[in-house]
């Protein structure tokens, strides 16, 4: 028998049912199986952080990813692990059962979602590849509720800012080398991120660029007023009638979201860093691309590791900065109070805050916001010279974070919120799926494509 067909009839078994029902009593803890990629260092670092979390919380876990680039992860090898290690649920960042509808409908999916990505973003609907038993739990609210506007049941999803690991970040004892760090990948100036945009993504057709032209000029010249991805999909759907269509419609969202992305982020983060340059504030900036900044170049110190490099940052930054253009809780904010570090975090109104980091921290106690370019400017000057208030604020945030911030808090949650879930369906042998639709679905072999093409783009 092959791997394919010893699979399928194990999770159409009873037994498999049987142990779904235990799972869901808090009887058995479940054993995952955890697939990701290595073409993003954030998808293998994470997953890999949850995979020892979920061991240490008792889990069996299996970890999946490519050993080199010329690797991929084919449909026979998920066969081959699933007959052998028989998990009972799939975990994936990022990606959810759209990205692998191969594999049994009866074994659940848990995503941990934190972009809009491959089928998740391409596929209008997508109530026609989720069961009842997978669970989505998301970086924060706008994507828990894209999710939902795409079809999946609102107890299906949850909002989770993302931890991190107490094992990579962890206070030191060494003295400061550093005033104010910036911890992200950059690129060169604006208006050439712009163009590239135009011709790359727009393919420079005239209408297209016209259109975008104008939401460049409207929305990345001032870091002041935040504009958020809905402002800017109501102003681009505006500027076309409603005879485009359905489908022209979708791509046209998906283009909106690439510009939000690729343009108007890079832009409101550079622009405060710019103030602060201008303000003759020394600064070091991480991440790749800096260094082709014609202005910021001066200031990269190159990519970093994630190894002992980056909690040697946030322990010998004065200050760290968090600029991120639609939140205030952010990986970094995780990473650096489990660090020990100081983070001041560039603030939002709490009605468009997508996942808000006075809902973790307290405001002033253990973390710092500021709004302005000139607050950012004002506050970076007054926490260089006030510095045992500093560093009792960063005190508080390492002790909060150790007891709620940590992976392993984090994969108790999804277990606990994947019981609830368990609980409140009918577990049968075969949990269907919904019914496709074929105006708003792809078919398989088309999405196995949009697959395999971004498991290799992203």
């Amino acid at each position: 028998m092959i791997t394919e067909d010893i699979a399928r009839e194990y999770y159409s078994s009873d037994a498999f049912a049987e142990r779904q029902k235990l799972i869901a009593k808090g009887e058995l803890m479940p054993r995952l199986y955890i697939e990701t990629c290595r073409w993003t260092t954030f998808l293998k670092y994470c997953a890999a952080d949850f995979h020892e979390a979920f061991k240490q919380i008792g889990c069996e876990s299996m970890f999946v990813v490519e050993q080199n680039d010329v690797q991929f992860l084919t449909q026979p090898l998920m066969w081959k692990n699933l007959s052998e290690f028989r998990p009972d649920a799939i975990f994936m960042v990022s990606f959810a059962r759209s990205c692998r509808m191969h594999a049994p409908k009866e074994l659940p999916f848990i995503g941990y979602m934190q972009d809009k990505c491959g089928p998740t973003l391409v596929l209008p609907n997508l109530a026609d590849h989720v069961t009842n038993q997978d669970l989505f739990a998301c970086m924060y609210s706008g994507l828990k509720f894209y999710l939902m506007h795409k079809g999946v049941p609102e107890n299906q999803v949850f909002v989770m800012p993302v931890p991190a690991s107490e094992k990579m970040f962890y206070p030191l004892d060494e003295g400061f080398n550093c005033d104010i760090s910036f911890v992200n990948h950059g690129k060169y100036e604006l208006h050439r991120v712009f163009a590239d945009f135009l011709e790359q993504d727009c393919d420079s057709i005239p209408p297209l660029v016209t259109v975008f032209t104008e939401v460049f000029k409207q929305t990345c010249f001032n870091a002041d007023k935040r504009i958020y991805e809905h402002d800017i999909h109501d102003f681009v759907q505006a500027q076309f009638t409603s005879d485009i269509g359905e489908d022209h419609r979708h791509s046209l969202t998906i283009l909106t979201t690439s510009f939000y992305v690729k343009v108007y982020q890079f832009a409101f983060r550079s622009e405060m860093l710019l103030e602060l340059v201008d303000n003759k504030i020394d600064l070091a900036i991480y991440g790749n691309g800096w260094e082709k900044h014609e202005r910021l170049k001066k200031y990269a110190h190159g990519p970093l590791l994630r190894d002992i490099s980056l909690n040697n940052v946030y322990n010998h930054s004065r200050i760290n900065l968090n600029i991120h253009p639609m939140m205030t809780m952010h990986q970094r904010v995780s990473e650096c109070g489990l660090a020990g570090g100081f983070m001041l975090v560039a603030d939002h109104d709490e009605d468009h805050d997508q996942c808000n980091a006075r809902d973790y921290y307290e405001d002033g106690k253990e973390i710092v916001f500021f709004d302005t370019k000139k607050e950012l400017v004002e506050k970076c000057r007054y926490y260089l010279v006030h510095e045992t208030e500093r560093l009792e604020i960063a005190e508080r945030m390492h002790k909060r974070s150790v007891r709620e911030r940590t992976c392993t808090v984090a994969a108790l949650k999804l277990i606990e919120e994947w019981r609830k879930l368990l609980l409140s369906v009918k577990i049968n042998p075969v949990p269907h799926l919904k019914k496709t639709s074929t105006h708003n679905s792809l078919n398989k072999r088309e999405l196995e494509n949009i697959s395999e093409k971004n498991s290799k783009s992203i």
